[in-house]
């Protein structure tokens, strides 16, 4: 893949060629993939030099932008290409509100869409396929309904399954060049009728396996992972894995939660952040709201990983607050909405020091306690978080804890709710007996085992 690194600006009348530019060619490519809102032309950029911003007077001058590769380029990885402020540190504050992030691959060349299709045409099907509102919302198109599909994802949105079973194993290539063909939107060109293809940047570069998972074709998906074709390919613009298609797809819960450990285990990107900060995890807790999901993903052995993503970004956790008053609290959210079991394999999952961490700073346990119209679901969830502190030998700091027994007692007082109430007040009190009758049990564990 490629990492646009380095940005040099010429000195007026310089010769770019003495600057060591990649070649004409190359960066024709590379001008589709700039946002043109930012870089017209993606070899001038006006800058501002001379005086700071603010003061009386400042000058601007027209200087060329041009790309080099990164000796950060390693094959094999996934790479962000940001066109933001560590590349553009000039721009006005303005400007970084238009640059997008891109999500490259490492198989994408320099080539146009339709140079790309023409090289490749013998994979592709004669006619075009026109995408409902749906589709095209969910691989990231825009206005693009006409499509130019690969045989193999024509076959695949058709629901012929056997026949693309067939076409997958008929394509004995050892590069899979028929299975990792790109769909390509087209534009209307004029009023007859004609229509070109879209430039590269509005191409969200969707590929069989993302259209399999969405569907849930099992057998397909299968087949794909057994043929070894690239899982790692994110959606140019939005960032979407294989994983999260196969999430947000209409196929049952029950093949989701199948699916899911094969396409972890095969190297689908997981904890990998689309443009708005958001894993797979967070499209299960905040999108789908559905439990049985988090918890096969946090099952896997990227768990811990996970758990202490939920735990560390308090961008992706503000989403997830009971209320927005709340904090950040995906603890908070688990006792909300009855997701218990969730909420113990969190637990399991974290790091002590970073769960110690993550209860001292945020509110929203807090703010559920003070809000939250279960009852019952708010004392079986704090009982479930005390109980899973103590099972992993974790003190609870005596200023969270006095903060928590302080929201419970003006519940108490001002409401006069369930005695319920005041059995976690006393819990809350007894901590520290429960945390050392645990410490004691576990070392009489060790002991016996000793003896």
């Amino acid at each position: 893949m490629y990492y646009t690194h380095t940005f040099d600006t010429l000195k007026p009348g310089e010769d770019a060629a003495t600057c060591d530019l990649i070649s004409g060619e190359k960066l024709r490519g590379w001008s589709a993939y700039m946002n043109s809102s930012i870089l017209p032309n993606v070899t001038t950029k006006l800058k501002t030099i001379g005086k700071k911003r603010g003061t009386a007077s400042s000058t601007h001058e027209k200087r060329d932008v041009v790309f080099s590769a990164s000796s950060k380029f390693k094959k094999h990885k996934q790479c962000l290409i940001f066109y933001g402020e560590t590349y553009f540190p000039n721009l006005e504050d303005e400007d970084h509100n238009d640059i997008q992030p891109l999500f490259i691959h490492e198989t994408d060349n320099w080539q146009m869409p339709a140079e790309k299709y023409i090289s490749a045409e013998k994979y592709y099907e004669n006619t075009l396929f026109r995408a409902n509102k749906t589709l095209l919302k969910t691989f990231g198109f825009k206005t693009d309904s006409l499509w130019a599909l690969p045989k193999l994802c024509y076959l695949l949105l058709h629901d012929q399954v056997e026949e693309a079973l067939q076409y997958i194993q008929s394509n004995a290539d050892e590069e899979n060049i028929g299975l990792e063909q790109l769909v390509y939107g087209l534009e209307k060109y004029n009023e007859e009728g004609l229509y070109h293809f879209s430039i590269a940047d509005q191409q969200p570069q969707v590929n069989a396996l993302a259209i399999a998972c969405y569907f849930g074709q099992e057998r397909v998906i299968h087949s794909l992972l057994k043929k070894e074709v690239y899982v790692d390919r994110l959606t140019l613009r939005d960032g979407y894995s294989a994983i999260h298609f196969l999430l947000i797809g209409p196929s049952s819960l029950e093949t989701k939660l199948a699916l899911l450990p094969t396409l972890i285990a095969a190297g689908v990107p997981v904890k990998f952040k689309n443009k708005y900060g958001k894993s797979a995890i967070d499209v299960c807790l905040e999108q789908l709201q559905n439990e049985k999901l988090a918890i096969a993903l946090l099952d896997s052995d990227l768990g811990p990983e996970l758990v202490s993503e939920l735990l560390s970004s308090n961008d992706e956790l503000d989403a997830l607050s009971v209320e927005q008053s709340a904090g950040p609290c995906v603890l908070a959210r688990c006792i909300a909405n009855g997701w218990f079991e969730l909420l113990s394999v969190i637990i399991k999952n974290a790091n002590k020091k970073e769960l110690n961490d993550y209860l001292m700073y945020e509110s929203g346990i807090a703010g559920a306690i003070l809000s939250h119209n279960n009852v019952d679901n708010l004392s079986i969830g704090l009982t479930a978080l005390l109980d899973g502190l103590a099972s992993k030998k974790m003190k609870l700091e005596s200023d969270t804890r006095q903060h928590w027994v302080s929201c419970l007692n003006k519940r108490i007082v001002t409401e006069k709710v369930s005695d319920k109430l005041v059995v976690l007040v006393k819990s809350l009190n007894n901590f520290e007996l429960l945390f050392h009758s645990r410490m004691q049990m576990s070392l009489s564990m060790d002991l016996l085992r000793i003896f």
